[in-house]
Parts: C-alpha cells; structure tokens; sequence
C-alpha cells in the first residue's frame, strides 16, 4: 500500500488503451512472477493477449553459444576441454532452477576460461609461448574454473544454540517417545561423525517416510526435524515447504512437472513435506499423480543432500504408495512411526489447549474427557 507501482500500472493501461495501435508494450520476467503480476489487476490479462515462451538453453546450445563468443575474439576450444564443458552443462541444465543464467552464465563462464588461460600461459616457459597458446583454451583451463565446485565438502560446526533450542522444542511435544528417541539417536550420530572429522552430509542425506493417523504431530515434527538438520550442518537453511496433491499435480499435460520443479526449487536447503503423498497414486491412467512421483523422484536422487523429501500419510495407505513405483522404496530408505496419542496424553493436550485459550478444565469435566478418550480407544 506504501508502493507507487500500482500508480505505474495504472497510467501504462490507461495509455495503453488510449493509444491503442499507436505503441506496444512487451512486458518481460520469469514465468512465475509475471503469473503473479498479471493477476495484480483484471485489466493487466485483458490488454496482454500475446505469450511468447523463452525456454532455457540446451547444453548443446550453451556450448554453440559459448564457442560463438570465444571465437569472435579469436579464441579456440580443444574438442576435450569442448567434451569437458558439455558435461558442466548437462549438469548445471539438470538441477536448474529459476536463477539458471542461460546465456548469461555462458559469458560469465567465457570471462572465466581467459583468465585461466591467461594465468597458465604466464607460467609457461618462454620459449613454448606461441600465438597459437595463448589463444587456446586447453582441458586444464576448463578444470581449473570447475575446481571450486568439486571441492570437497567443509564441515562447519554445529550451530549448538540453534540445535538446543529445537531439541527443546521437540522435548516438549506430548507422547511421540518413539519418534524423540529416534532423532535423539540421529543427533549423537551426527556428533560422532562431526567429532571424527567426516562430512555429515552424505550420511544424512536419506529421504524419510512419516507413517501415522492424522493429528498425531507428523508435521510440526517435521518443521523441527528440519531446524535440527540445519543447527547440524546438513541442510543449509532448514526451512519447510509443506505441500499435498493439489500443489503439485497439474490439469493439463507439462504443467505438473512444471509444479513439482517449482515446489522442489523452493525446498533446496531445506525440507519438502508432502502430505498425505499416497493422494498421488489414483490408479487412472489418465491422472498426472504419476508424472509429479517421476518428477520428485529424479530431483531427489539428481539433488540428494541439497534438500531433504518427507513423504506423510496413513499407514497403510503409504504402504501402497510405496509399492505403486520401485523407486519410492529405494529413495525413502528412513520410516518414523507416529503412534496414536493414549487416553492420558489426550487428556493432557486438552487442559493445554484450554490453558492457551485462559481457561481450564474442572476436576469433573476432566474425569468426563478421560473417560471419552479411553471409550474411543477401546471402540
């Protein structure tokens, strides 16, 4: 409400209308954001009626791209350093997301490989300095700008006030023991292997199953879940995105796997929570649930250790979603169970939520409450 932008669109529509014929107006962004523009106001939709697509440079492309630049200042690039480059690309195109640079990335690149030739040619003896070396990019310029990326993971320390805090966080649920201990135990193993020097992140890296009736805590567990793989260095930001069916599944076909990148970008650093993931599996062959499933799985494997998938849902419901593909078996190698909450914990959880609510239960209300929860446990 504070921003004048609003003032921008509206002069430009009214323009736009006065004189129509007399200009045009391209407008020009990513996809997602300029979806959100357009529905900022109804008459943005009206006057913008022509869609051009620009789709991300193919690896084949980006390396026609980058050879063009090079050789517009007389450079020249060996058939292995060329071979070397197309794998960088296949890589980089594979886990694009929304800030893939395209062309940009390609000159970024080009900047980078002259400046390592330049260097290596320095430290070239003087008699075997020729034109033609100093203007060919060799395999070991390639590898020298793509040595940074295949450093080795460093290991940083375990952010100890961050972890506390979450430890207390899950501390303080009710019930769910057998859950705590689990991620009490992934804890002291995660501190071993940092005490001992190892990079936690490969070992850490298993996509998770959590199995349980609804209300029983699956996800705020997994909002804390993800806190503590952040406060232990194996995610980097340890943020949640919780997703169901309707987030990632499309109406039309391409727009599915469309959804799922874009849900899976958002969750790189952090946790992707599917809800009730078995929604997926309809069984018509007609449905695009299969296409999202496909999508998710190639991510979790292309990107493992970047994020982290936790798949939720009824027990026995999960069962066969984990049957309907044998991919699903093989990603998600980690189950917690989550067990129903007992007449007392219950019983505990109400006086909680009344509490909150500055209110409390009588002696009465609560022996009438236990006895409820004891009759539907037995039921």
């Amino acid at each position: 409400s504070q921003d004048f932008g609003q003032e921008a669109i509206d002069i430009l529509l009214k323009r736009m209308e006065d004189k129509k014929g007399q200009f045009a107006v391209i407008t020009a962004g990513y996809p997602e954001p300029m979806e959100t523009f357009l529905k900022s106001n109804p008459g943005l939709k009206s006057r913008f009626t022509q869609f051009i697509s620009f789709d991300d440079y193919s690896p084949d492309e980006l390396i026609e791209i980058l050879t063009m630049q090079l050789k517009k200042d007389e450079y020249i690039l060996t058939k292995e350093a060329e071979e070397l480059l197309l794998k960088h690309f296949i890589k980089l195109y594979r886990n694009r997301d929304e800030t893939f640079g395209n062309a940009r990335l390609v000159k970024g690149i080009s900047v980078d490989l002259r400046l390592s030739l330049s260097k290596r040619y320095l430290n070239t003896p003087e008699k075997e300095r020729t034109t033609e070396s100093m203007m060919t990019i060799q395999k070991e310029d390639v590898k020298s700008i793509l040595k940074s990326e295949s450093a080795e993971f460093v290991n940083i320390p375990i952010n100890e006030e961050a972890l506390t805090e979450a430890i207390h966080e899950l501390d303080k649920l009710v019930g769910l023991n057998s859950v705590k201990k689990e991620i009490h135990d992934l804890i002291k193993l995660a501190r071993y292997f940092t005490e001992q020097g190892e990079s936690i992140r490969s070992k850490f890296s298993s996509h998770i199953l959590f199995l349980g009736n609804p209300g029983t805590g699956k996800t705020t567990v997994a909002r804390i879940f993800s806190k503590i793989y952040s406060a232990l260095g194996i995610l980097p930001k340890g943020h949640l995105v919780e997703v169901d069916r309707q987030n990632l599944v499309g109406s039309h076909i391409g727009e599915t796997a469309e959804k799922t990148t874009a849900v899976i970008n958002k969750a790189i650093g952090g946790t992707l929570f599917v809800d009730e993931a078995y929604s997926l599996i309809t069984g018509s062959s007609n449905d695009f649930g299969k296409e999202a499933i496909d999508t998710l799985l190639k991510r979790m494997e292309d990107d493992r250790g970047k994020f982290i998938t936790i798949a939720a849902g009824y027990t026995d419901e999960m069962k066969n979603f984990i049957g309907s593909n044998p991919g699903i078996k093989s990603r998600f190698t980690k189950s917690f169970i989550f067990d129903d909450y007992t007449p007392v914990e219950l019983l505990y959880l109400s006086k909680i939520y009344t509490n909150n609510k500055s209110a409390f239960l009588s002696k009465d209300s609560e022996k009438r409450l236990e006895k409820y929860f004891l009759n539907i446990q037995i039921s």
